[in-house]
C-alpha cells in the first residue's frame, strides 16, 4: 500500500520533478553519471508515486494529517481495532523501550515542526 503524503510541498512539484527535486536529480546524475538507469528509475518511480491519490499537509496542523492518514490506513486494511492488536502483539513493548533509550516523553505536534514520526505510533496505538 502506497499512500503518498505531500509535506510542505505542492503535490504537483513532486510530479513535474521541479524545483528541489529537479536540482536533486541533476546533481546525483552529475555523481551517478555510470548509474543514469538507477537515477531514471528512481524519476519515474517518484513521478508514479506523485500521481497517486495522497494527502497533503497545506494549511492544516500535522496532528489533523495523522488523523486522516491513520483513519485512511485503517480503511484500507479493513482491520478491526481487536484483530489488528492481534497483529502487533510485541510491538508496543519494543515501542516503549525506543521512547525510554530516546528520552522521548510526550511528543507534541505544532504546525511548522517535524514531529510526525514520533507521535504517529502512539496515536495509532490510542485509536485502538
Amino acid at each position: 500500500m502506497i499512500i503518498p503524503i505531500f509535506y510542505d510541498v505542492e503535490p504537483y512539484v513532486p510530479r513535474h520533478q521541479i524545483g528541489d527535486f529537479q536540482e536533486a536529480f541533476a546533481k546525483h546524475e552529475e555523481t551517478s553519471k555510470e548509474n543514469k538507469e538507477e537515477v531514471q528509475m528512481w524519476r519515474n518511480t517518484l513521478k508514479e508515486a506523485a500521481n497517486l491519490s495522497g494527502f497533503h499537509l497545506k494549511d492544516r496542523y500535522e496532528s489533523e494529517l495523522i488523523e486522516d492518514v491513520v483513519k485512511e490506513v485503517r480503511r484500507k486494511l479493513s482491520v478491526s481495532g481487536s484483530r489488528l492488536k492481534k497483529l502487533l502483539v510485541g510491538v508496543s513493548s519494543c515501542l516503549e523501550q525506543l521512547w525510554m533509550q530516546a528520552e522521548i516523553r510526550r511528543p507534541r505536534v505544532q504546525r511548522g515542526q517535524s514531529t510526525i514520526a514520533p507521535t504517529l505510533i502512539p496515536f495509532f496505538f490510542k485509536l485502538l
